[in-house]
């Protein structure tokens, strides 16, 4: 910028600084590219940034023939009028700031969503131009008529000759009834002598164009933009870990005032008698904890029958159970139910198996008859 009004003051006039500061920053760009290119070789051109790093190539490029230009200027004395242009490129160099700091999200948005409508605004000129079109051919019709037979002496017939003298014109002069630059009502005098009909299809242009088609089009670019708006998956990493610690200090907080003994242990009856304060319930109610039955929360959180617990321990475990179950959880617990489920069948083929063979050894021993002992009579 200092340099355009500097040759606009001077008309044409050049600074006599640029022929050392101009190869300085050429170099340090010249220098960025040859390390990014030793890293990542080929690579450099089709990674996730391939869009940055083109821009950034073709930005170093443009900077060395325009330096290359104006020395030889400056040698030969030739005309590098061209070669002055190619500055304007170097006004790119500033969108890279855009990525790296956080202070201009809201703008690199937007840049981001007017990038990502261009196909959308091509297709919504082509669909302008469709209805003008329409409409021209239809009033233009009727003007040709009327035109012939009016004076042309008359000043609305010069009037209507000057804004419907061809459809171009006359697509142009509808497009500036509907954006502002021509009063409408300035149309509608120059169509009312067509006649009702005409007068009629003219209203329900500008209103069809004003409430429908521009409408439409600021519906769909806002729906691209939300698109666009949608954060980044280290955005999104980074606010889920910004939570993460702030629920953390939250509960660090909020069981530290329940160590009463200030021993680092939480006793199940403190958790309970804290946990029935209204207060307290609305606090672990936003973490995600439900407190409707505090002794069933403490006993998830301490995970058994236990009546006390560490205060780091409570913590770490309290985080992990924040918020509803998410559906690995509930599809983890159905599959240990599963297992429980295939282990009692097993037991029960087991224990069907022991009952038949118990069964069996008894039948076994029904069976067989039983010696009697032979008895003897002793002499005396």
């Amino acid at each position: 910028a200092y340099q355009a009004n500097h040759e606009m003051n001077e008309l044409g006039g050049e600074l006599e600084t640029d022929m050392l500061i101009e190869p300085i920053f050429l170099a340090c760009y010249v220098v960025e590219l040859i390390i990014k290119l030793a890293v990542h070789r080929l690579y450099y051109f089709c990674n996730k940034d391939m869009g940055w790093n083109l821009f950034d190539f073709g930005l170093v490029v443009f900077s060395a023939i325009d330096w290359i230009l104006l020395f030889m200027s400056r040698e030969t004395g030739a005309n590098v009028t061209f070669a002055r242009s190619l500055r304007l490129f170097k006004i790119g160099k500033i969108l890279r700031i855009f990525r790296a700091m956080r202070f201009l999200k809201e703008l690199r948005v937007m840049i981001s969503s007017i990038v990502g409508s261009v196909s959308s605004l091509l297709w919504s000129f082509v669909m302008i131009g469709m209805i003008l079109y329409t409409f021209a051919l239809f009033f233009i019709q009727q003007m040709t008529v009327e035109l012939a037979k009016e004076d042309v002496e008359n000043h609305l017939w010069q009037q209507q000759r000057h804004y419907f003298r061809n459809v171009e014109r006359t697509s142009l002069t509808l497009l500036q009834s509907s954006l502002g630059g021509l009063d409408w009502d300035v149309v509608f005098t120059l169509i009312e002598p067509l006649g009702l009909i005409y007068v009629m299809a003219f209203v329900f242009y500008i209103a069809f164009f004003n409430f429908a088609v521009l409408n439409i089009l600021t519906g769909i670019f806002v729906e691209n933009a939300m698109k666009l708006c949608r954060p980044t998956k280290t955005e999104m990493m980074a606010e889920q870990r910004r939570l993460d610690e702030q629920d953390r200090k939250d509960l660090t907080e909020l069981f530290t005032a329940m160590d009463l003994d200030d021993r680092g242990v939480i006793r199940k009856e403190d958790f309970v008698a804290f946990a029935k304060s209204p207060e307290i319930m609305q606090h672990l109610r936003v973490i995600g904890l439900n407190p409707t039955n505090p002794e069933l929360v403490f006993e998830t959180i301490v995970g058994g029958d236990a009546d006390r617990i560490k205060l780091s321990d409570g913590v770490e475990r309290a985080c992990r159970q924040r918020g509803p179950a998410s559906s690995l959880e509930v599809h983890g617990l159905l599959l240990r139910f599963a297992k429980i489920e295939q282990g009692i069948e097993i037991f029960r083929g087991c224990l069907d198996q022991l009952v038949a063979r118990t069964a069996s050894l008894e039948s076994i021993c029904h069976s067989t008859p039983s010696a009697k002992p032979a008895r003897t009579k002793l002499s005396v």
